[in-house]
Formats: structure tokens, C-alpha cells, sequence
């Protein structure tokens, strides 16, 4: 595979340093939208150890959001409940925010202790799916409804 996401691999010196000449023509509400930490909506807290090993599903209904706009929907940990969500083996399902949606989330495998919580995360912008029709879409508000199906299994 070439030039993986966050590598520079392929990269000159003079075009990574252009990188910040590029980011300050952003304008600035799209840069609010890149530098935006995801959303984060717990969604059980786990009470006595398990795997989280399969295919999650979820059931999404969207408004506002003008245009489908992307979003970026993967499953968020929070170790004991506390401190900042992260990602569930680094992985986002892209989804246009539009309507009623019914979707598997890429699969993951955890092994998760009494007291940590998974939930959902969204995400208006993922490195994963960096692209220039991405960059151009306008942020707007979304509003997101629904349910998830967590694939747990007892240890």
C-alpha cells in the first residue's frame, strides 16, 4: 500500500511544508469541523467481563443536516468509565446523514472489564476518508436518533 493514511512517505520537504500555508486558505468553519473532537453517546456500561467480538449494528434516523452531509460512525471505549472515548480498533463506517438508515458497523473485537462503558461515536470528519469533495461540503448541523446492537459475548 501507498502513502497510508498519516504517513508522509512519497511526501518532499516542500510540500510538507506548504502543509501550513494550505490549512491557514481553509476557511474558518470548515477548520472548526477538522479540529472538532467527535461525539461521543455512551451506550452501556459493562457490569461483569466480556468480548465485544462481531458485527455492530446500528439503526440511524438523521435530520437537518442539508445536503447528506458524510458522517463517520464507529464505536467509542471509555476504560472504567472515565477519560476520553477511543475509537474501537481505529475503525469508522462513513454514512450519508440522511433519512433512515440501517447499517453493520465495521466489525471489532474488544475485550472489555466491568465498569468500562462503549458507545457511539460520530465524527463530521475522519482522516481515513480525507478527500477533497469531503474537504468542500459546508459543516452543518445534524441531528442523530436511533439504536445500536452490540455484539457481546459472556467470557
Amino acid at each position: 500500500m501507498q502513502n497510508p493514511p498519516g504517513s508522509d512517505l512519497g511526501y518532499t520537504e516542500d510540500f510538507i511544508a506548504l502543509l501550513p500555508d494550505i490549512v491557514n486558505l481553509l476557511p474558518y468553519e470548515l477548520l472548526q469541523q477538522l479540529a472538532a473532537a467527535p461525539v461521543y453517546v455512551p451506550l452501556q456500561t459493562i457490569g461483569t467481563a466480556q468480548a465485544l467480538a462481531g458485527i455492530p449494528q446500528a439503526s440511524l434516523q438523521f435530520s437537518g443536516g442539508a445536503g447528506q452531509p458524510p458522517l463517520f460512525v464507529g464505536l467509542g471505549l471509555r476504560r472504567g468509565g472515565n477519560g476520553d472515548a477511543v475509537t474501537i480498533n481505529d475503525q469508522v463506517t462513513p454514512v450519508r446523514a440522511a433519512g433512515n438508515v440501517e447499517l453493520d458497523l465495521v466489525g471489532v473485537r474488544e475485550v472489555l472489564q466491568p465498569g468500562d462503558e462503549v458507545g457511539l461515536l460520530l465524527f463530521g470528519f475522519h482522516p481515513y476518508f480525507l478527500n477533497n469533495a469531503l474537504l468542500s461540503l459546508a459543516p452543518v448541523p445534524v441531528t442523530v436518533t436511533g439504536s445500536v446492537s452490540l455484539p457481546l459475548q459472556v467470557r
